[in-house]
């Protein structure tokens, strides 16, 4: 009686250690901004060889210490052509941080002398994102509209689940109403839905460490640079291995995936994107 009950224990114990451990997500209780599990650079060469010399999505810049990022160079991803991405869709901006607050600051000021803060991000009471507020410049003219948007962001058990979106009055636009899209998680935390984006994963390859940035995120400026700076890790990295993503009835799939001696995901082939590399602090 008592080696089974032993037995029915141990197996409670092993499937409780088993679907907790990455269940809302790989979340180290430290600041983006200075953990030491950032990604300093994911790059995907899908613009290389074009003449853009941008970094494409995102390169981190540190303090003299080496510890704290103080700029990002990088993109929304906006499946556009690329010279609108070269004049549109790329920013260097240095990072400011005042209390619960976070502000990304245009340094070429684009707006020729005008206000020069691109992205402000306003943080509750646990530290992660409530809201931000995207001005116009950053959205290429033409089809793409001239607005401000505000996202709203809600969680369930410190876990990302809804990005609200709401384009503001900034007189040149009316506004509109919120829109607000869910993420959907697998039984083990993986990101399966968001945005009219799909993935999938290889159940059998569990992951130490790992990063994606994938899927077009249009009207969610907020939300992708947020995800650049390490804000969202229950989203960029789930527990398992992705295999492939799709948008609408496009099909992407991840293959060729390399790691470092310590278990961290360093490379992988994108068929949306070609190939991609994610250099780690």
């Amino acid at each position: 009686m008592k080696k089974i009950l032993y037995a029915a224990v141990g197996m409670l114990l092993l499937f409780a250690s088993s679907s907790c451990r990455k269940d809302i997500g790989y979340f180290p209780p430290q600041n983006p901004l200075t953990s030491e599990f950032q990604v300093v650079e994911y790059h995907q060469a899908v613009f290389d060889g074009f003449d853009t010399v941008v970094v494409f999505p995102f390169r981190k810049k540190f303090d003299p210490s080496g510890r704290t990022v103080v700029e990002i160079d990088g993109s929304y991803d906006y499946p556009i052509g690329e010279s609108f991405f070269k004049w549109y869709g790329y920013r260097e901006m240095a990072i400011s941080t005042k209390g619960r607050m976070i502000y990304l600051i245009d340094k070429k000021n684009l707006k020729n002398g005008g206000p020069d803060t691109l992205l402000t991000v306003t943080l509750n009471a646990k530290d992660r994102p409530e809201s931000t507020l995207a001005d116009s410049t950053w959205f290429p003219p033409g089809g793409f509209g001239n607005f401000n948007v505000r996202e709203t962001f809600s969680y369930k058990d410190n876990r990302l689940v809804a990005v609200t979106r709401q384009r503001i009055n900034n007189g040149y636009y009316a506004g509109s109403s919120p829109e607000t899209d869910s993420l959907q998680y697998d039984q083990y935390g993986d990101l399966v839905s968001f945005n009219l984006n799909s993935y999938q994963y290889d159940y059998s390859h569990p992951v130490k460490q790992q990063y994606y940035c994938v899927g077009w995120q249009n009207d969610h400026e907020g939300f992708q640079y947020l995800e650049y700076l390490g804000y969202f890790p229950e989203v960029t990295n789930p527990p398992y291995l992705m295999t492939g993503w799709n948008f609408f009835e496009e099909a992407f799939k991840v293959t060729n995936p390399q790691f470092d001696s310590r278990g961290k995901l360093i490379s992988y082939d994108n068929g949306g994107y070609g190939h991609t590399t994610i250099t780690w602090k």
